[in-house]
């Protein structure tokens, strides 16, 4: 009886072990590498997170002056939440020499190499050259 448990176990970690491995190689099928994406895409990346507030000031800002998201072709990214934009995040922030071994504050803009951290240098920087 107790070899009859054993062996039921056994197959439920060997299934749960095949099931987790194949969801992590979709995950990354699905998501390419960081250093693929910054070649092939060039969009202006605002990294940000749901419950910051300064973060929120960007957004306001950007509601209010909605021709910077279309000049710029704006994308932004929510990290807190969402493990594969945090990934990217420190991607984009080892690309600049920022340090991420303590996280990287958000709001973060990414423009083509360009890295800016704080919601009044984003302002700032999207007004002058998308505004």
């Amino acid at each position: 009886m107790k070899k009859k448990i054993f062996l039921v176990l056994i197959g439920i970690a060997l299934i749960g072990g095949v099931y987790y491995l194949r969801l992590r190689n979709l995950e990354r099928s699905q998501s390419g590498s960081v250093t693929e994406k910054t070649q092939s895409n060039q969009s202006v990346i605002l990294y940000v997170g749901a419950t910051c507030p300064h973060c929120k000031e960007v957004k306001e800002w950007l509601k209010q002056n909605p021709k910077v998201e279309e000049r710029s072709g704006l994308v932004i990214k929510e990290v807190y939440y969402n493990r594969r934009n945090a990934r990217e995040l420190g991607q984009r922030a080892r690309e600049c020499q920022i340090e991420t071994k303590r996280g990287v504050a958000v709001p973060f803009l990414y423009d083509r190499g360009q890295c800016l951290i704080g919601d009044k240098p984003i302002i700032d920087y999207l007004n002058e050259h998308y505004n």
